[in-house]
């Protein structure tokens, strides 16, 4: 506790020199001239009041014994409940012929509210067990603004709610305000939506077989410029061949190497195609990208000629034995 509170604590502990007679002996105290009775205890409230919830309550534990006599008094916090105990500070004078005055001053607080009961403090004084009388102290949730003798009331705010005019417009201006701005980006998303729908819808799907020959037309064009060296052709092949003819057997053929493509088609019956010269091409493309085999010259645009026609015949087979696909051919010119 800081030397304020003290200094304040021990003067208003001094304020009951100037008590009447009468008062004074009840404390245990006595009229000037008079010495205290000696051992005596007495505990009295010293913080000004009143007392609000958490508040710091400091509580004055007074003793009276010879001088050198011992004197113990509480410490136990259990000994202040239900108050809480914070702080304690202990404070030696003589009172002269041979007396001694112990203060202990104590730094309790409340958490619940009405007249609470601190209860009587035992005491070792001499020999003697002493202990104090009850103390009740009043506890209360909040001050009210206008009242000089404040009484017992239950938690409520400080100030009364106001309602104005002017606040009821802002309030609703503004919900007004925030309820035209929501249907208009809601107008705006569903249109956003509306459009992106619509180019959606517009959009041809991707045709395997066009893909396809379209990739190994234009691959064969750059290796007749020069373009495109042996490693690029067997790469490309083998990529677009996977892709067509997994689409056509339906065949994740991307994410798988040749023997597994081997195997996979050994397990189902293709309705009469032959994949040998697929799989023949695929092996030789492996070699190029993985054994770095270097074909000869002529070789890699033989492979792509060769290529186009098993994607053509793989896709003409198809057709005839689907009619639906011959609207496709047709369209294609094949």
């Amino acid at each position: 506790m800081g030397f304020s509170r003290l200094t304040a604590a021990l003067l208003a502990a001094g304020l009951l020199s100037a008590v009447t007679a009468p008062e004074l002996r009840a404390l245990g105290g006595s009229e000037p001239g008079v010495s205290p009775q000696v051992p005596s205890v007495t505990l009295s409230v010293v913080s000004p009041q009143p007392f609000t919830i958490g508040d710091p309550i400091d509580v004055s534990l007074t003793m009276y014994h010879h001088r050198g006599e011992q004197v113990t008094f509480p410490e136990d916090p259990a000994h202040f409940s239900p108050f809480v105990l914070k702080e304690i500070t202990v404070r030696n004078k003589r009172a002269g012929g041979g007396i001694a005055k112990t203060m202990v001053l104590y730094t309790i607080s409340a958490f619940q509210t009405g007249n609470i009961t601190l209860n009587p403090l035992p005491v070792m004084a001499e020999g003697a067990s002493l202990e104090t009388d009850p103390l009740v102290i009043p506890v209360l949730s909040v001050l009210p603004r206008e009242d000089p003798d404040p009484a017992l009331k239950d938690i409520v705010g400080p100030y009364r709610a106001r309602i104005r005019p002017v606040t009821i417009a802002v309030i609703f201006g503004s919900l007004s305000v925030a309820f035209l701005i929501y249907l208009l980006l809601s107008r705006l998303l569903r249109r956003r939506v509306r459009k992106a729908v619509v180019h959606q819808n517009r959009e041809k799907p991707v045709d395997p077989y066009r893909f396809t020959l379209d990739r190994l037309t234009g691959l064969k064009r750059r290796r007749e410029g020069g373009e495109a060296d042996a490693g690029e052709v067997y790469l490309q092949l083998s990529h677009l061949l996977r892709l067509f003819f997994g689409y056509l057997w339906e065949l994740p053929a991307l994410e798988m190497t040749t023997a597994q493509i081997r195997r996979a088609l050994r397990r189902r019956a293709l309705d009469g195609e032959d994949p040998e010269a697929l799989l023949e091409m695929l092996g030789r493309s492996d070699l190029v990208k993985f054994a770095r085999e270097r074909p000869a010259h002529p070789a890699p645009a033989h492979d792509i000629d060769r290529a186009i026609e098993l994607v053509k015949t793989a896709h003409r087979d198809r057709a005839a034995r689907q009619p639906e696909h011959a609207v496709t051919e047709a369209a294609h010119g094949v």
